[in-house]
């Protein structure tokens, strides 16, 4: 039968743990090379980038989260 009062940290996810990790790691990317084409910062689930597509014949962009 199942668990009728299931959370996230009883199904194994601890979003505190998640956001410390982010919090921990904000510092180390901050510190890398920026590219002037990426818009926001880290946290978010998805990831924004401006380009001219007029530069390229084919342009592809690829971006993924888990």
């Amino acid at each position: 039968m199942a668990e009728k009062n299931l959370d996230y940290k009883r199904a194994g996810v601890d979003i505190a743990k998640g956001n410390l990790f982010v919090k921990k790691i904000k510092e180390v990317v901050g510190r890398s090379k920026k590219n002037p084409c990426c818009i926001g910062g880290i946290g978010s689930f998805s990831g924004l980038f401006s380009f001219d597509t007029k530069r390229y014949d084919e342009p592809v962009l690829v971006s993924s989260t888990d």
